[in-house]
């Protein structure tokens, strides 16, 4: 399985932030293959 993790929060250490690194760690530790796009610094 895939996913795609967005995030579009412009406070880059704010609890968007963290609860993102916290789904990241589980996607990694379960092996899933995960992309992670941040829109808040998109164009």
């Amino acid at each position: 399985m895939k996913i795609t993790i967005l995030m579009g929060s412009p406070n880059r250490k704010g609890s968007t932030s963290i609860l993102v690194d916290e789904f990241n760690r589980g996607a990694e530790e379960a092996m899933m293959g995960k992309r992670d796009l941040d829109l808040s610094v998109k164009n």
